[in-house]
């Protein structure tokens, strides 16, 4: 079987759906010895892919533009090369897209949260979503709370819905390199002991809420002995959330690094004192896993999707209470036995996260459409 593969998010800055599509695409690659597979690429492709390129199709767009790659590029070159199905990893389909093919949305912010949604979500992302939901022959998420909420909103199609999971890979660890840590924190200009929160500045993730969480601990503990590090791409929520910090009154102990990669990610997972979560909706919570996998304890929002992957793994609390977090922190920060007993926990737990079982997965999924066309007995 001749499988097309929508590869061209991972030329794009790297969170987490690009993290996804590119682990997904690489362990496919190295599990599956049957099938071959053509690759799309909006620009140039990781140089560690290029040990796959013998075995498979690698195909690069001359054009940079994200609508009219997708929208058309894409769907003309995957009818070109012949395949008989595309996989949409990261994003939906072109509208130009024939024949059958398999995607993966993530969450129901579409419905759930339409506030949360940027001006490019609204009148791009959404409406081929809803066009493609229709048009797929499977649809794949990556946790049953996920699949539950989509099903939720797209009625008969929910039958198409399979909960295939998410990982990590293994380079988020504990770090025993102290010059390493030391490097990352010196590039960063971070204080010796820190609170760190990962995510995209937008409504969606909470720090405006987490900026009251650390003004309310500061004024109860002192300021001096407590720093706050943000760590995450300027998305549509920049401005309120680098304005707070501006006029927090706390802006010597609040540090936003911006954007960092994944090497620097890990050094400051391991770094950090805790890590804190306190996003509103998930489809999964993937920092929180990248956390644990460093043995950062970890404090996190108490919703359904980490009550489903991380209950007892992490400490939850109310995202829109403050004194709920506020407790939460004092605790983690004061608490040994407690810190050691969700560090030990949450290291045993990243165990059951595993890319290789997500790509079998995946692949069982691809071959299952392909077996159910018209025409195969």
């Amino acid at each position: 079987m001749r499988i097309g593969i929508d590869a061209t998010a991972v030329s794009r800055i790297r969170t987490g759906i690009e993290y996804y599509t590119l682990h997904l695409i690489e362990n496919i690659l190295k599990e599956d010895k049957e099938n071959h597979y053509s690759l799309f690429f909006r620009d140039k492709f990781p140089a560690h892919l290029q040990t796959y390129q013998r075995d498979h199709t690698f195909l690069v767009s001359p054009f940079r533009n994200q609508v009219f790659c997708e929208q058309f590029w894409l769907p003309y070159v995957a009818k070109k090369e012949r395949v008989d199905m595309m996989f949409f990893p990261g994003f939906p389909p072109g509208i130009l897209k024939s024949g059958p093919f398999v995607m993966t949305i993530f969450d129901s912010t579409l419905w759930k949260f339409p506030e949360f949604l940027s001006w490019k979500a609204r009148i791009y992302f959404k409406p081929l979503t809803l066009i493609a939901l229709k048009r797929a022959a499977r649809i794949i998420t990556i946790s049953e709370t996920s699949k539950n909420d989509i099903g939720h909103y797209i009625g008969k199609n929910s039958s198409k819905l399979i909960n295939n999971g998410i990982a990590i890979n293994s380079d988020f660890r504990i770090i025993k390199n102290q010059e390493s840590l030391e490097k990352t924190r010196r590039k960063y200009g971070l204080p010796k002991d820190f609170i760190l929160s990962v995510g995209s500045l937008e409504p969606r993730k909470n720090q405006l809420f987490l900026f009251k969480v650390f003004k309310k601990i500061c004024e109860q503990n002192g300021k001096e002995i407590y720093n706050l590090v943000l760590v995450g791409r300027k998305a549509w929520g920049k401005r309120s959330v680098l304005r707070k910090i501006e006029t927090s009154g706390l802006e010597d102990r609040v540090y936003f690094t911006g954007y960092v990669p994944q090497e620097d990610l890990i050094n400051l997972y391991n770094l950090a004192d805790i890590f804190v979560f306190p996003s509103i909706y998930e489809g999964f919570g993937l920092p929180i896993l990248e956390a644990m996998a460093c043995g950062c304890p970890v404090i996190a929002s108490d919703i359904a999707v980490h009550r489903e992957l991380f209950h007892s793994m992490v400490l939850l609390a109310d995202p829109y209470d403050v004194d709920s977090f506020v407790d939460g922190i004092n605790k983690l920060l004061n608490d040994r036995q407690l810190k050691n007993d969700l560090i030990e926990k949450g290291l045993s737990g990243c165990k059951l996260f595993s890319w290789k079982n997500v790509a079998l997965d995946t692949i069982k999924i691809l071959k299952c459409v392909e077996e159910q066309k018209p025409g195969k007995s």
